[in-house]
């Protein structure tokens, strides 16, 4: 078995036995509730990398990503130059996107994540077109809804919160600027949501227990992190972030991660957060 040995206490829970030499305390920036901040904590925990983490709400992350990157980090079409997760490794390195810190850790614990070339195809496509979507439906969603969004803010300590409070208005609309938030991109969002839990769907068609096979991957990883917000899976069935509780939601919200949880690739998905976060 390989194993990425601790140097002292970390912030996560441990990880299964997985090898690599000594490895010394990294530090995770990011934003408290992000799918792409949870697909980093997955690959470190999992293979037992130390760190601690510093956490942050939309918009109050900006100062701290700024410094963290160090003008590394770099906008696309789904990020921005704030976008988190930012890994500081125990090497000085300041890896600034949730695909490349999965990689890192995948190639300096000999993981394998990428052994079969199709894992980051399909990493690049949730990448792209899934995770922007369950963002966007989630804080379209979440925005101006007290219940929902007091959910969100629960993973972050009480000073965060009262002062995300205060300048909720304006994060709002900074958010919803960002994240082009407008009634026709979020149902393209929502259409585009389950689109890709049909195309995941018909990969696991033929009975096969992971995307590309008989092995956990990358893929398999990109994909759970990336549904999680339309699934809202709670911290008792493998997350570490709080969403709203679905038997809570009502209208819309409910409707929709009904529909999602009921789906073969939803199931999937909660299967993978219980079987191997």
């Amino acid at each position: 078995m390989r194993i990425c040995r601790k140097a002292g206490a970390i912030e996560s829970r441990p990880g299964p036995p997985y090898v690599s030499g000594m490895i010394g305390r990294h530090r995770l920036i990011g934003i408290a509730f992000s799918h792409y901040v949870e697909k980093a904590r997955w690959v470190m925990r999992r293979y037992s990398v130390p760190y601690t983490e510093q956490r942050y709400l939309p918009v109050m992350h900006m100062p701290a990503a700024a410094w963290a990157s160090r003008g590394r980090g770099r906008g696309d079409r789904v990020s921005s130059p704030f976008s988190t997760p930012i890994l500081i490794t125990d090497r000085g390195e300041r890896i600034c996107d949730s695909s490349a810190i999965v990689r890192y850790v995948s190639d300096r614990c000999e993981g394998g994540l990428y052994d079969d070339p199709a894992a980051a195809e399909w990493e690049q496509r949730f990448h792209d077109r899934l995770a922007p979507a369950t963002r966007r439906v989630g804080y379209s969603l979440s925005l101006g809804n007290p219940e929902r969004m007091a959910a969100l803010l629960s993973n972050v300590g009480p000073t965060q919160r009262a002062v995300f409070r205060a300048i909720e208005p304006l994060a709002g609309r900074v958010l919803r600027d960002r994240l082009k938030i407008t009634p026709e991109k979020v149902e393209r969002s929502k259409q585009r949501t389950f689109e890709e839990l049909e195309a995941v769907e018909k990969q696991l068609r033929d009975g096969r227990r992971y995307l590309l096979g008989d092995r956990f991957s990358a893929a398999d990883l990109a994909f759970a992190t990336a549904i999680s917000p339309a699934l809202c899976v709670q911290p008792h069935e493998g997350i570490d972030v709080i969403f709203p509780d679905p038997a809570t939601l009502t209208g819309d919200a409910a409707e929709l991660i009904a529909r999602a949880r009921a789906s073969r690739a939803g199931q999937f998905a909660l299967r993978l957060f219980a079987e191997e976060r």
